[in-house]
C-alpha cells in the first residue's frame, strides 16, 4: 500500500516515488501507483497520458485511461473535437482514441448525437477506429445522422465488422441511399475481405443495374 500512501501527499514529492513504482513487479503496486497519480490531480495528466499512450503494460494503459475520464479529461478533448484548427481536433481525437482503445466509451458514447457535426464526425471516428465491441450502438445511431458524412463514415465502420444488426443497417442504407450516397457505401464495401463482402451480394447484384455506380 506504500503508492497509495504516496498518492495522499498530493502534492510534487510524491510524483517521482510514484512514476517509479509503475515499474515494480507487483501488479497491485503498479496499480495503485496509477490511482495515486489520480489523486495528485489534473495538475498531473500528463504523466497518465504518457503511461496511456506508450506504457507496454495493459493494466497500466486501462487505469490511466479510467484515471483521466474521471479526471474530466475527456469533455476537454471532446471540446477540443469541434475546433477548426486541425492541429487542435488531430491531437484530441488521437488522444481520446488511444482512451477509447483502452475500453473506455462510456462518456465518448453520449457525444455521437453532439449538435456539433466536428464533433460528431470525430466520435464517429474514434469509435470506428477503436474497434471495440461497445461502439456498435453508437455507430448504428451515426448510420442514421442528419449529415450524410457521419452516415457514410458510420457505415464504413460498421462493415468492417458485420454483425446480424449491422448488416441489415447497412443493408437498408444501400436500399434508401440517393445517386451521390449510394456509390459511397459500395466503396466502402469493397474494402472487406471476400467473406464479409458476402453479406451484401443480394443488395451488390441489384446496383450492378444503377448507372451512377
Amino acid at each position: 500500500e506504500a503508492a497509495t500512501a504516496l498518492g495522499q501527499i498530493a502534492d510534487e514529492s510524491a510524483l517521482t516515488p510514484l512514476l517509479n513504482a509503475l515499474n515494480d513487479p507487483e501488479y497491485w503496486t503498479r496499480v495503485r501507483a496509477v490511482e495515486a497519480l489520480e489523486r495528485l490531480g489534473a495538475s498531473h495528466t500528463p504523466q497518465l497520458i504518457q503511461l496511456l499512450c506508450f506504457d507496454p503494460r495493459q493494466e497500466v494503459r486501462q487505469r490511466s485511461a479510467q484515471a483521466l475520464e474521471r479526471l474530466g479529461f475527456v469533455e476537454e478533448k471532446v471540446i477540443e473535437l469541434g475546433s477548426s484548427e486541425p492541429g487542435v481536433s488531430q491531437e484530441a481525437k488521437r488522444l481520446l482514441l488511444n482512451i477509447a482503445q483502452q475500453g473506455q466509451t462510456q462518456q465518448l458514447l453520449g457525444y455521437i448525437q453532439d449538435e456539433n457535426l466536428r464533433i460528431r464526425i470525430h466520435i464517429c471516428e474514434i469509435l470506428g477506429e477503436s474497434g471495440v465491441a461497445s461502439a456498435e450502438p453508437a455507430l448504428l445511431q451515426a448510420a442514421e445522422d442528419s449529415s450524410w458524412v457521419v452516415r457514410i463514415k458510420a457505415i464504413t465502420y460498421l462493415a468492417k465488422n458485420p454483425t446480424e444488426i449491422a448488416a441489415q443497417t447497412i443493408q437498408q442504407a444501400l436500399m434508401e441511399a440517393d445517386e451521390l450516397q449510394r456509390p459511397m457505401i459500395v466503396e466502402a464495401l469493397t474494402s472487406l475481405n471476400h467473406s464479409l463482402l458476402e453479406h451484401f451480394f443480394p443488395q451488390i447484384l441489384i446496383l450492378l443495374h444503377d448507372d451512377n455506380i
